[in-house]
């Protein structure tokens, strides 16, 4: 059976691995933007972490500690919000992501960084990554039915003027 690492999910388990993966309830805390993982070297066949990089203030210890504990072969799958999206960039430059966070009551939920597919794909080579891949997303994957229609579709008329204007980044990368 694959061994995932889910980085950063909380109490949460993500939809589209559940459905797709059978997942033990089970899981170890640890503080991600520092501490070592509380997990052998070479333990996983794979390392997810979605929606997680942009809230750290040391992405590095996350690519760093999921090579580590990564298996030869094994590889890691980031999803994160795409900077070079109007929306993302608009809304975190001009603090509108925090805004919107404290009046839902999540006044901690911060972001520290906004990456391109290019910022990634650098960040995981220089870690000893391989084989790197990264695709555009319109939404995100097992959500899909929560976006509502007319966002829908304007997203899919940007994206046929450049699949660049996507809101989301998939990067896979091999150990």
């Amino acid at each position: 059976m694959e061994r995932i690492l889910n980085v950063g999910c909380g109490k949460h388990l993500l939809h589209r691995l559940h459905r797709h993966t059978p997942i033990e309830e089970r899981g170890k805390k640890c503080g991600i933007n520092n501490d070592r993982f509380p997990y052998g070297a070479n333990t996983f066949d794979r390392v997810f972490a979605e929606f997680v990089i942009a809230h750290l203030t040391n992405q590095s210890n996350l690519i760093k500690e999921s090579r580590r504990v990564l298996r030869k072969g094994g590889t890691i799958e980031i999803l994160t919000n795409n900077a070079g999206f109007w929306g993302v960039f608009g809304s975190t430059f001009y603090g509108k992501y925090e805004e919107n966070n404290r009046r839902k009551g999540h006044p901690l939920d911060k972001q520290y960084s906004l990456f391109t597919p290019i910022s990634l794909r650098n960040m995981l080579e220089t870690f000893g990554f391989r084989e790197i891949r990264y695709e555009y997303l319109l939404t995100t994957p097992g959500r899909e039915d929560l976006t509502p229609l007319p966002h829908r579709i304007a997203m899919r008329l940007l994206t046929l003027i450049t699949p660049r204007f996507s809101p989301h980044i998939r990067i896979t990368a091999r150990k």
